[in-house]
């Protein structure tokens, strides 16, 4: 059986080669670097993501995108120069006339709902999917609940304009996310993207003044995720793990816990394209050193619904720790 066969996986209704995506980011930000990416073998790619604020700024809503709120302008300000939405539309186009990889847009809302008009644009020119990054942000106090219907009055706008298969990447700071994902199934999202990664603002003490955080990730940082991986795997939509993806073993940790595929940014910074290749390399020998013939093979093997699977994940794990009953 060929590598293709063997890796090969769907996630949000594509059809992807394997599991190995590029997540939004300055790599995905023009038609050279999407075909650099895809010759390097990304089984797909996230472009981009277009700001909320840059629309408004654009339509004159936002009188200046600097007063934006210190995560996304850091975010904007740390990729270098914004897209331009109609520059937006003519990247998709063109990507999709040098690549033969699924192109997924990505659009980075806070508030308004009204934004999905321009989401029918990018389907219109041509977008195999699209990943809406949503990040609830408010000064002021909100009731129970504000975050998580703000996101669903959001998706529900969107899907009921759109016919792309829906994305939606969240962060972990919800009261309820097994809740969230499932209502978002409801309305007919196709996949979640777990999780976004905020770039969390600093406080210089020598120059007493507001400074950008940690821009790129660790492998220590995938940790935290997969619980919530296998939480919140089969719960009527696919996930795609993201953010501490470094090598195979992050990713195969990633399938079998539940996630159909895995996005990485920080990676290729720090290895350059070349870490796609090494990381299916080696996910190709353990697999092969396993016996698994595909990855139907294992996947979702550790998600909550399998075997004992539940009872990790529960609290009586934690008190088995704290009680030295671990076995």
């Amino acid at each position: 059986m060929s590598t293709d066969m063997r890796l090969g996986t769907k996630f949000a209704g594509l059809e992807l080669k394997h599991p190995i995506m590029v997540g939004a980011c300055s790599l995905t930000s023009t038609p050279d670097g999407i075909e650099k990416l895809a010759k390097a073998g990304a089984s797909a790619v996230v472009l981009k993501s277009l700001f909320e604020e840059q629309l408004m700024s654009e339509s004159g809503l936002y009188g200046n995108i600097e007063a934006l709120h210190p995560e996304n302008w850091d975010y904007m300000k740390s990729f270098g120069t914004q897209i331009r939405p109609m520059d937006y539309i003519r990247l998709i186009q063109e990507s999709k006339s040098r690549v033969d990889i699924p192109v997924i847009a990505s659009l980075n809302c806070q508030n308004r709902p009204q934004w999905s008009e321009f989401a029918i644009l990018l389907q219109n020119a041509g977008a195999d999917a699209l990943e809406l990054n949503i990040a609830p942000w408010s000064n002021d106090p909100q009731p129970p609940g504000w975050a998580e219907n703000l996101v669903l009055d959001i998706v529900r706008q969107v899907r009921k304009d759109v016919k792309l298969p829906l994305i939606v990447k969240l962060s972990q700071y919800f009261s309820s996310l097994t809740w969230l994902i499932e209502q978002m199934a409801a309305i007919g999202v196709e996949g979640v993207t777990l999780f976004n990664r905020f770039y969390h603002p600093d406080i210089d003490i020598h120059q007493l003044s507001w400074t950008g955080g940690k821009r790129l990730s660790t492998a220590q940082e995938f940790i935290a995720k997969i619980r919530w991986i296998g939480q919140l795997s089969g719960r009527g939509v696919d996930v795609s793990a993201s953010g501490g993806i470094h090598s195979a073993e992050e990713v195969l940790k990633a399938l079998l816990a539940g996630a159909s595929c895995v996005q990485i940014v920080s990676a290729l910074y720090l290895n350059k394209f070349e870490i796609i290749s090494t990381m299916l390399r080696d996910i190709d020998l353990i697999m092969k050193e396993r016996c698994w013939e595909s990855v139907d093979d294992f996947h979702a093997a550790f998600r909550w619904d399998r075997g004992e699977n539940a009872e990790f994940l529960s609290r009586r794990q934690y008190i088995r720790y704290l009680t030295g009953k671990d076995s």
